[in-house]
């Protein structure tokens, strides 16, 4: 069982998950997943996280993923599955004076699939929390009938309850990117969901 976050309704393009991840320590190199679509490192020069190339940066077989290059203490590589990230295909302006420029905003979908999930928790979370966009600017909304119904203050978790099993329910999701912020892609925030009888981190 678990929670699944979708771009749309029907399901058809998935927000990616999170397969595994590589804490460095200077000797762990190797962490059983399922086969990664992309795979990323993140540290104090990659904090937008870098996607990597396999083969001459890692290999993957029989479950495992291997980094070429033991990961320091301070990077994490994150393997993912394959769909969109959070806000992908959505641009924002960071040097812009204008806070709507400024902003990204997304409707998104949560499953339960397999089995009811209680006291359901969703949150923003941050791969590397030195630096790129901080998870304070980010907001989560309950949906009111196609639009954000009140957006929370930055970084609060959103409660939303009781989730039947394969019921999808959504939600809304918003960045306000502050001004001057370097122009590129940030792909370190990402949306984790809990409940009562378990958990997922996408």
């Amino acid at each position: 069982m678990a929670l699944k976050f979708w771009k749309d309704e029907a399901k058809t393009t998935a927000i990616r998950s999170e397969l595994g991840k590589i804490t460095g320590n200077g000797s762990l190199a190797t962490v059983s997943c399922s086969t990664p679509d992309h795979v990323r490192r993140y540290s104090t020069a990659e904090y937008f996280g870098k996607l990597l190339t396999e083969t001459t940066q890692y290999t993957f077989a029989d479950g495992v993923l291997t980094m070429v290059t033991t990961p320091a203490t301070g990077e994490s590589v994150v393997a993912f599955s394959s769909g969109e990230y959070l806000f992908e295909n959505l641009d924002a302006a960071g040097n812009d004076s204008l806070e709507a420029n400024r902003t990204l905003e997304q409707m998104l979908y949560i499953e339960s699939a397999d089995a009811d999930a209680i006291n359901v928790t969703i949150s923003i979370n941050d791969y590397y929390t030195g630096g790129g966009l901080s998870v304070s600017h980010h907001y989560l909304s309950l949906d009111s009938g196609g639009v954000a119904q009140g957006y929370l203050s930055g970084g609060s978790a959103l409660s939303l309850g009781t989730i039947s099993s394969g019921s999808v329910i959504p939600f809304w999701c918003k960045s306000i990117i502050p001004e001057g912020t370097a122009m590129m892609n940030y792909n370190d925030i990402y949306i984790a969901g809990y409940s009562k009888n378990y958990s997922t981190e996408p």
